[in-house]
């Protein structure tokens, strides 16, 4: 798609958008011309800020509470009545408003006891509430920064949205960000994830480094959070994608004793237990903890395939005093499961274009349950904040993470339409990534001009442990369109793999940045993000154990800016907002004339527009980027030998989010994401093309409604899908993966002290693939669960 057709694809999206708000138009202006409005902030009985509590009127006006604690209610009639808050859809407090407000009112500090109010078990049923419009968020910007005034786009996929559609996968979980495919799930069941017109996977925990080389159980998120563009200004280059990055944000103790255990069942052998148990440690409730776990086996789809995992994530927060607090947590993920063998094709050879080709083979395997992969995820993290003064605080982070697997497995190299070669090995590996990172938040006034500052220091080690090679060794050759394919046990390919060279290596690398960032407020309406990070790279090389022989050592740094634009065209209800945002990743080696090789580079221009209107009850986002990368490494032709920095590729597109709660019971997502990506200078046999597994356009969308009828209060139902469009197995577009729309559904039962479920997964039972690894079919499951 051209340039001019992208503009006039994002104006006729824009006119359509101003048709959809017409029926708001009265209500938006006359907010804005004369409205009454009624602020405040709310507090827990010790001062800390209550984030994420929705604020509602006796009239079903509502909004949320921003990181701050802070709301803000606007209408265009005089507000009367209690306010009501409630958190995770409990009734958490109310207070009374005096008679005759004036047209602006501030109702100061609230403070509430949460626990006394939680334990009564309200419910709150048929009201207004947009339950999915959780965009408060303390990572994006590391510090407390509203929706409508940050200048960078991202989405937050809450715990509630998980639990509806009762999500155990992380990769189901990210099928709800708008612009994100889920791409192919590498050997050890790790997803990928496809943002923007890049590869991106889950290496971030509360804002922390935290690799996983595996996907890691959701039973312990709060939320999901999709930070859409190159983010090295805030990231750093080592973790994240030039696409973006994903963030896994944990639960937190509460000050009150609660829980609940669930058990799930479905499809394919799948049964699930969890627990979530909360309690507060001692009387005055400064010591809390919390501790989450999971237990989870599954079978396949196909012939042979299974895991097993558990899951413990305990944390403590400990209120030393009203200044200081600590919080300490651990994840402990072990995890048995087949290795994942897929599909490898080269289409010059094989004959094979489509991915559809394969669909006689969809249900096979051509592996064992023998051959598998047993490993697992340990992290730790403890956090120290403290607050200086009532405009300045500390907060100080020590986050821990070490991966290790070992696997015996095959991979399956189709030849042709009738033969597989299946080829077997074993990879021992393991890493450590240790992230130290101290950040000081404050607010200032220079003159009429305010100021949001944030200050950092950051300090990553990583060390990387690969025990053997993974070369493999050739097992067989089998006709894949015939039923006798030799059953291939572990120590088959534990033989093979004695007889290939093991060739083992230690590595190491540490990053040191420094970063500032400065949200300047010209006025109430118009705000400018400043930012700036330094970023030096030191690769210590890679040693060989046998010889002791350290190679390819090497360092760099780099500069990372971002300069962000809102103007608030109405107050906490419209914004638009632009962005220059820097992204960087290091390379290794020389070029033919010696000279190192220098980061690569990502810049992007984003321009769009946020919305939070009538009452926080429609939340929308439209935005437009354009990525370009350059220092990518491509073929000297003139010594090929060697490789030149002169790469180029350009990711161009246009996201769309909508939030909504049009009616008492009725919520709903939908989002939509179209991506022009192109090798722009680069090899011959991939320039002009289309990288592999990124989708032109895909789109998801959810509405659930819960009935408000008092003989049938908490019983809902969930409606939902995603479309993925076609893709291209491999960078030099010769196989396509086609476009596939999977529709899902549910239905519920929600009271205060249990909840029961049925979910659909694939209800129309189509087959379709990711790059070439084939998706699951239908599956249905059921779950039960218990409050306490």
């Amino acid at each position: 798609m051209s340039v001019k057709r992208i503009h006039l694809y994002c104006l006729s999206v824009a006119c359509a958008l101003s048709v959809v708000l017409m029926p708001y138009k009265n209500l938006v202006a006359s907010s804005s011309q004369e409205a009454f409005s009624v602020t405040g902030r709310l507090l827990t009985e010790d001062g800390a800020p209550i984030a994420d509590a929705t604020v509602s009127t006796q009239a079903g006006i509502q909004t949320a509470t921003d990181a701050d604690g802070r709301f803000s209610i606007q209408s265009p009639h005089p507000i009367s009545g209690p306010l009501t808050f409630s958190y995770v859809n409990k009734l958490i407090g109310s207070e009374n408003l005096p008679r005759d407000l004036p047209r602006q009112y501030d109702m100061g500090t609230v403070a509430l006891r949460m626990g006394e109010h939680v334990l009564g078990e309200v419910e709150v049923y048929g009201v207004w509430n947009n339950k999915f419009a959780k965009k408060t968020s303390a990572h994006v910007a590391k510090m407390p920064l509203a929706n409508l005034e940050n200048p960078q786009t991202y989405t937050v996929i809450p715990r509630e949205l998980l639990e509806e559609q009762v999500v155990n996968d992380f990769g189901a979980a990210m099928r709800n960000a708008p612009g994100v495919a889920t791409g192919p799930r590498v050997d050890n069941g790790r997803h990928v994830f496809l943002l923007r017109g890049f590869q991106e996977s889950s290496y971030m925990r509360n804002g922390l480094a935290s690799p996983a080389y595996m996907d890691i159980d959701p039973v312990n998120l709060e939320s999901i959070e999709v930070i859409k563009g190159p983010s090295g200004t805030l990231y750093g280059g080592s973790l994240v994608s030039f696409g973006g990055l994903v963030n896994r944000v944990t639960k937190k103790p509460l000050d009150h004793f609660t829980g609940s255990v669930s058990l799930l069942a479905g499809g394919f052998n799948l049964y699930r237990a969890t627990a979530d148990i909360n309690m507060p440690l001692n009387n005055d409730s400064t010591l809390l903890a919390r501790v989450n776990s999971a237990i989870h086996r599954q079978g396949s789809f196909q012939d042979y395939g299974y895991s097993k995992t558990f899951m413990l994530a305990p944390v403590i927060s400990y209120r030393v005093s009203p200044r200081l607090k600590l919080v300490l947590e651990a994840e402990i993920y072990n995890r048995e499961a087949t290795a994942l063998p897929g599909f490898i094709v080269s289409g010059d050879k094989s004959g094979i274009s489509d991915a559809t080709q394969l669909n006689p083979i969809y249900n096979r395997s051509f592996s064992t349950d023998q051959l598998n992969m047993t490993g697992g995820a340990t992290a730790y993290h403890a956090q120290a904040t403290y607050r200086l003064s009532d405009r300045w605080s500390s907060e100080s982070n020590l986050s821990y993470a070490m991966n290790d697997y070992f696997r015996v497995g095959m991979r399956n190299y189709v030849l042709n339409d009738s033969l597989i070669r299946r080829t077997g090995g074993d990879v021992d590996y393991a890493t450590e990534a240790l992230n130290l990172q101290q950040n000081v938040q404050g607010r200032f006034s220079t003159g009429r001009l305010s100021h949001r500052v944030l200050l950092g220091l950051d300090y990553l080690q990583r060390n990387n442990r690969l025990y053997n090679n993974i070369a493999r060794g050739t097992v067989d050759t089998v006709n894949y369109r015939t039923g006798n394919v030799p059953f291939i046990g572990r120590s088959q390919i534990v033989d093979i793999a004695q007889g290939i060279a093991k060739n083992p290596s230690n590595s190491a690398n540490n990053t040191y940045a420094v970063y500032a960032s400065d949200v300047v407020g010209i006025d109430e309406k118009f705000f400018v993000m400043l930012s700036l990070r330094y970023d030096y790279f030191d690769n210590t090389g890679s040693t060989k154990p046998t010889t002791g022989e350290t190679t390819g050592q090497y360092s760099q740094g780099a500069w990372s800016p971002k300069i962000g634009l809102v103007y608030q065209a109405l107050p906490e209800q419209i914004s638009l907002f632009a962005n220059f945002m820097n992204g960087f990743a290091n390379v290794n080696g020389e070029d033919a004339e010696g000279n190192t090789f220098r980061p690569q580079q990502a810049n992007q221009w984003e321009a769009g527009v946020k919305s939070a209107i009538v009452g926080n009850r429609v939340n929308m986002m439209l935005s437009y980027y354009d990525i370009e990368v350059s220092n990518i490494l491509r073929t000297n032709l003139d010594n090929p030998d060697f490789r030149v920095q002169d790469g180029v590729q350009r990711s161009r597109g246009v996201e769309i989010e909508l939030i909504a709660n049009p009616a008492p019971g009725l919520n709903l997502i939908a989002g939509y994401g179209y991506n022009n990506s192109r090798y722009v200078k680069a090899d011959a046999a991939i320039a002009g093309k289309r990288p592999a597994d990124i989708p032109e356009q895909n789109a998801n969308f959810w509405a659930s409604y819960t009935l408000p009828f008092p003989n049938v209060r908490g019983l809902g139902f969930g409606l939902g899908g995603n479309y993925i469009g076609g893709t291209y197995y491999n960078d030099s577009n010769t196989i396509t993966v086609p476009a596939a729309f999977i529709l899902n559904g549910s239905v519920y039962l929600s009271k205060p002290k249990y909840r029961i479920a049925l979910k659909g997964d694939n209800l129309t039972d189509r087959r379709y693939w990711a790059s070439l690894n084939p998706m699951a079919p239908f599956q249905l499951t059921g779950t039960l669960q218990f409050y306490f």
